[in-house]
């Protein structure tokens, strides 16, 4: 299981406010639709490469859905369906009472897919994305779903 976390500074906000609770929650459904934001860009599968590429004996490939496959000698090919459908296995939560938002993917080799630490680099070199890479890339698009919802919140107030 890979997880990330996204975390707001709530007494940061405070401090650049006057104290509403109304706009922490604000805040934290910015962050947790930043977090949406980012889970969706972890999970885009690349596009498909050499290693999903059948061909004749002995040649070998991953059919993504279904696992690896393998050309026989006198043709025709074999299969084991060991796919755990990597991109239908994260989960978003929140903890902190909302402060954080925890991305997750429960498949069990998604460390080695998305992890920056143990990610091997044939995987970067087929355009996997690490989660950690994710979060910083989208960062500014996070930061702008906080804005626009706390901006939705004042502007509900002035109603």
């Amino acid at each position: 299981m890979i997880t990330v976390k996204l975390t707001i500074n709530a007494d940061e906000v405070i401090a650049n406010t006057v104290f509403d609770p109304g706009m922490i929650t604000a805040a934290y459904d910015g962050l947790y639709s930043g977090g949406e934001h980012v889970m969706e860009v972890v999970s885009e599968y690349p596009p498909v490469s050499e290693a999903n590429t059948p061909g004749p004996y002995p040649n070998k490939w991953y059919v993504r859905g279904t696992g690896p496959h393998w050309a026989l000698k006198g043709g025709g090919f074999h299969f084991r369906k060991t796919s755990e459908q990597l991109n239908k296995r994260w989960t978003i939560d929140t903890t902190d009472d909302g402060a954080t938002v925890v991305i997750g993917n429960n498949a069990s080799y998604a460390p080695d897919v998305h992890s920056l630490e143990l990610q091997p680099a044939f995987h970067a070199d087929r355009g996997w994305k690490t989660a950690e890479a994710v979060i910083e890339s989208e960062r500014p698009i996070v930061i702008e779903k906080i804005k626009e919802t706390i901006g939705a919140y004042l502007e509900s107030r002035k109603k």
